[in-house]
């Protein structure tokens, strides 16, 4: 009987916990609400409490009623994990009956099935014992708490993130026209600038010297530790590690870089520093390439071993092309990072006052192939194909010579151009398709051997 009697108990103080909750939410959280969707800027934390919190609420009335029972000489309770059951069945109960049951039915049992493991947890470990009169439960040793607190913002995280990802979905392959708003909001939430500051205290000093020279390149490199900082928060990193080294987990770190080896927040910035200063070199070149850049010198020239560009223009089409741009990190086209990316910008232009230089000059090897083939000196692409000299237009016109190869592959351009130069010639321009055309200009007094190549003209004959 008295089992019976602190069942049905335990379903008074679970139904008296929804009012609760419901009450405090707000006062703990801003703009809480216990339907509130999951890709708010507070998403993460509404979870969080929605699954805490009938946790603590329930535990507090069962220790006040077996203090209450040690006074009067009744047994004490059973497993008090069924009070936080059945809150979450009157919340189900709540919610039908008011239709606000806008989450999926999965994301409700996840949380339910999360509060009750905690609270099997908490009652087994600290109820209980406190029931019992043994207050040295507060003394022990903090290991497993930390675990748990880590194992639960993973899991909040997970269950946010997972039905965020879905609604975007859903909301772009419904849509005639898609919509990115909820990846808007998604991103939003993460980007103040105190994160920010942080971010530049603590990993700023671990990036190539290159950083310092590239606003822009910067600008790319922290959006997409904030994004990643964002999905995988510290105490979800703290368990990838401890996964990692089982083989669970391969992407390790802040920047989630690959390794077989856990990596810390500050190895995976080391390491990403390269893979992310390789994807600016590549969108710089297709930049370059594009109409975009509108071809000639003014937009991007570059060197061996350097690059200069026009600010406002690559800025420009960065922000256009963002989205791409972080696929090739993350391996995702589709998502809207351009929120992100303004206010990343603009907080890295703040460090210079927003009174920037009108160009870019910073090292980097953006055109690593096509520079091995003109040797020295400063290049832009003319067109889509075509690669040429900034000071070609000062070659006379009679030590000019043009040669061509169809189906040429960039081997074979790269021999032809060095042997114009082993003869004392200088290369111009190449035009290259791989496997369709190469078409070389270059001066000099001597015609290297041409083989299969064909001389298209030469001097004034041309």
């Amino acid at each position: 009987m008295p089992q019976t009697c602190w069942l049905i108990l335990y379903i008074a103080f679970g139904c008296a916990a929804v009012p609760i909750v419901r009450r405090y939410g707000p006062l703990s959280i801003g703009n809480y609400a216990l339907e509130s969707q999951y890709d708010s800027d507070n998403g993460r934390a509404n979870v969080m409490y929605r699954m805490l919190s009938p946790v603590v609420v329930c535990s507090a009335f069962i220790l006040l009623a077996s203090a209450l029972a040690t006074v009067f000489g009744l047994p004490l309770a059973a497993d008090s994990w069924v009070s936080v059951l059945a809150y979450w069945l009157a919340m189900l109960v709540v919610k039908l009956c008011n239709r606000t049951m806008t989450q999926p039915v999965l994301a409700f049992v996840a949380e339910a099935v999360a509060s009750c493991t905690v609270a099997a947890l908490f009652g087994a470990y600290v109820v209980g014992p406190l029931a019992q009169g043994e207050t040295d439960v507060l003394n022990s040793s903090g290991i497993a708490l930390e675990v748990e607190v880590a194992f639960f913002g993973v899991l909040a995280q997970a269950i946010s993130a997972a039905i965020v990802r879905r609604q975007y979905h859903i909301d772009i392959s419904s849509a005639s026209e898609p919509s990115l708003g909820y990846c808007v909001g998604y991103f939003g939430a993460y980007v103040s600038e105190s994160k920010l500051f942080g971010y530049e205290r603590k990993y700023a000093k671990l990036l190539p010297p290159r950083y310092r020279q590239d606003t822009l390149l910067r600008s790319i490199f922290f959006t997409v530790m904030s994004i990643e900082d964002y999905n995988r928060p510290a105490a979800y990193r703290i368990l990838e590690r401890v996964a990692c080294k089982f083989g669970m987990a391969k992407t390790t770190g802040i920047m989630q870089q690959r390794s077989d080896e856990p990596l810390s927040d500050e190895e995976s910035v080391t390491l990403a520093a390269g893979y992310v200063g390789r994807m600016w070199d590549a969108f710089l070149r297709a930049f370059a390439r594009s109409g975009k850049g509108g071809y000639g010198p003014s937009a991007i020239r570059f060197g061996r071993d350097w690059y200069e560009c026009d600010y406002e223009e690559v800025k420009e089409a960065l922000l256009e092309f963002g989205a791409d741009l972080y696929g090739d990190y993350c391996g995702s086209r589709v998502l809207d990072v351009r929120p992100v990316l303004e206010r990343v910008i603009a907080f890295e232009e703040g460090y210079s006052y927003g009174l920037l230089p009108s160009t870019v000059l910073a090292v980097g090897e953006i055109c690593a192939r096509e520079t091995n083939w003109l040797g020295d000196g400063e290049f832009y692409w003319a067109n889509g194909h075509e690669v040429a000299a900034a000071d070609a237009s000062k070659i006379e016109e009679s030590k000019r010579h043009l040669i061509s190869l169809e189906h040429a592959a960039g081997a074979e351009v790269g021999d032809m151009c060095d042997a114009i130069r082993a003869g004392g010639g200088v290369v111009l321009s190449v035009k290259h398709v791989d496997g369709v055309l190469a078409e070389v200009a270059f001066s000099g007094d001597v015609l290297p051997p041409l083989g299969k190549w064909r001389l298209v003209g030469s001097g004034s004959s041309r």
